[in-house]
C-alpha cells in the first residue's frame, strides 16, 4: 500500500501505530475548468506521540525518517509538481510542531493536476497507472468528475495489526466549489452547500479502502 497512498504524507502513516488523522482535499473550479486545488494532511491529534516517534530508529519494523529527510521527501515532490505543464503558484507549509502540512497550487485544467500525479508516479517508478486520473471536467456538458478506483483492499487485508490500527477512525474530506450552482450529483455522501455552488464529502478511510464508500462523483452544473 505504501507505493499508492497519497505521497506527500505517505511517511507519516508509518510511523503512527494508532491514531486518528484527517486528509483534506479542496477544488475550486472555474467555469472555463482553471482553478485551485489544496491538500491538507492534518495529525495535529496525534503530535505528542509523533514526536515521541521521530526520536526512534524504527517502529512496527519501519525506519523512522527524520525531520530532513521527510523536508527533502517534500523538495523533490515539489519540485516535480512545479514542472507540470498547466500547474502555477505551488505552496506548501510544514507545521512539523502540529503536524499538519498544507499543498496548493493553481491548474489551468484538470488535466494538469493529472499529469502532476502521473509525473510524481513515473518518478517514484511505480508501475501502477491505476490512480493517475484524479478529476476531469466536461465544458460541453457542464459536469465535473472526481475519478477514483479502490485497488487498496487485499493490500490493507495483508498488513499486520499494528498497521492496520493506522487508518481506524481516519477521514477523508473533500471540498468542491463551483461558480455555476450545483443542479446534481452521482454519490449520495456529497451534500449540497446552501448556495448550490460547493459539496461536501466527509469518509472514514477504512470504509473506503473496504469498497464501501466512495470519493468517486459526479457533478453536473447548471449552465
Amino acid at each position: 500500500m505504501k507505493n499508492r497512498v497519497t505521497y506527500f504524507f505517505l511517511i507519516l502513516l508509518c510511523l503512527v501505530s494508532s491514531s486518528c488523522f484527517e486528509l483534506l482535499e479542496e477544488v475550486n473550479l472555474k467555469e472555463d475548468g482553471s482553478g485551485t486545488y489544496s491538500f491538507t494532511a492534518n495529525f495535529s491529534q496525534s503530535k505528542t506521540k509523533l514526536k515521541s516517534i521521530m526520536l526512534m530508529d524504527k517502529i512496527n519494523g519501519h525506519s523512522v525518517p527524520s525531520e530532513t529527510q521527510i523536508r527533502e521527501e517534500i523538495k523533490v515532490l515539489e519540485r516535480l509538481v512545479k514542472q507540470t505543464k498547466g500547474i502555477s503558484e505551488f505552496t506548501k507549509k510544514l507545521d512539523f510542531d502540529n503536524f499538519i502540512f498544507v499543498f496548493s497550487c493553481k491548474f489551468d485544467n484538470l488535466e494538469a493536476l493529472n499529469s502532476a500525479v502521473k509525473n510524481v508516479r513515473i518518478a517514484k517508478n511505480l508501475q501502477d497507472n491505476t490512480h493517475d486520473n484524479q478529476f476531469g471536467y466536461d465544458i460541453g456538458k457542464n459536469v465535473f468528475y472526481r475519478y477514483f478506483n479502490s485497488t487498496f483492499k487485499d493490500e490493507y487485508e495483508n498488513l499486520n495489526l499494528e498497521d492496520k490500527k493506522v487508518f481506524q477512525g481516519a477521514k477523508i474530506i473533500s471540498i468542491c466549489k463551483f461558480e455555476q450552482e450545483v443542479v446534481s450529483v452521482s454519490n449520495s455522501n456529497a451534500r449540497i452547500a446552501a448556495n448550490k455552488k460547493a459539496i461536501m464529502m466527509q469518509l472514514n478511510v477504512v470504509d473506503i479502502i473496504a469498497d464501501k464508500s466512495s470519493i468517486k462523483n459526479s457533478v453536473t452544473l447548471a449552465k
